[in-house]
């Protein structure tokens, strides 16, 4: 979305990463076949995981705002657009609003919630900067959103598989992007991978990752749980993961590295159409 354009308020808090958090509590909620009122709670899920995981975005940003003045400048916080206390207002509130919301919802889904809200601060303020650490952290707090609406309608199993897809492809996103922010990540002595031992450790660890989750894709249809719709979806989001392998070797760029990010949460959607439609 265009920075000159969005309201500032609205731009820190990523919307298109917020709308694919609401697909995907959606989505997990709609594999777990809900019936009556049940509809009703994965809509309120859906908004409760969007609403903490917008506040998760601009509680990053506030922590990053020395790392972003040269890795994103255009972002809201380094080119003045937003101030600080104006981003911990929005932390507060829209953390706190998924938070309350969350309490209508059962015990399960609010001990995901404050995991999240917990987490997403504990990331952005001293996790991040380590060695895997903080990638990890951040692909497991993704992940959750299978459980977090598949619980809803009791059965937190048909979650399992979609929160597994959805911890490698983040782990495999967040490796990338620490290497695309490796400059500015130095200057602040964030130990990262790619600072710790080198940007070709990022990519390779990055090219590992999507490799075991291309193979780990096959598994639900070889195990029946998903049908040849599935396997078709996939395949397709398969090559799309492969190109973005083949291409962040062959030109490493710093343009080309943000361009295949975006490729990987366009997988990441492609892989929750595919799921939806073969179940």
């Amino acid at each position: 979305m265009n920075s000159k354009t969005l309201n500032p308020k609205i731009e820190i808090l990523r919307p298109v990463n917020v709308a694919i958090v609401f697909v995907t509590i959606g989505v997990a909620g709609v594999l777990a076949k809900p019936a009556g009122w049940d509809w009703a709670w994965v809509f309120i899920a859906s908004i409760a995981g969007a609403l903490i995981a917008g506040g998760g975005n601009a509680i990053n940003d506030i922590f990053d705002v020395k790392i972003d003045k040269i890795n994103r400048p255009d972002r809201p916080l380094p080119r003045g657009a937003l101030s600080l206390e104006e981003a911990r207002k929005l932390w507060i509130y829209t953390s706190a609003a998924g938070l309350i919301l969350s309490l209508s919802l059962g015990f399960w889904n609010v001990l995901i919630a404050l995991v999240w809200v917990g987490g997403l601060y504990g990331y952005s303020r001293s996790l991040k900067g380590t060695v895997l650490v903080g990638n990890v952290t951040v692909a497991f707090l993704a992940a959750l959103a299978f459980p977090f609406g598949a619980i809803l309608a009791g059965r937190a199993d048909l979650g399992l598989y979609p929160g597994i897809f959805a911890f490698l492809a983040n782990l495999a996103r967040e490796l990338l992007k620490d290497v695309e922010d490796v400059d500015g990540d130095a200057t602040v002595n964030a130990e990262t991978l790619p600072v710790k031992h080198g940007p070709e450790a990022g990519l390779w660890a990055a090219s590992i990752v999507i490799g075991v989750l291309m193979l780990a894709t096959l598994i639900p249809f070889v195990a029946g749980i998903y049908d040849l719709r599935y396997l078709l979806g996939v395949l397709f989001v398969n090559l799309g993961l492969a190109y973005v392998v083949v291409s962040m070797w062959y030109d490493p760029t710093l343009s080309n590295l943000k361009r295949l990010s975006l490729i990987l949460k366009a997988c990441m959607v492609g892989g929750l159409f595919a799921i939806f439609a073969g179940s």
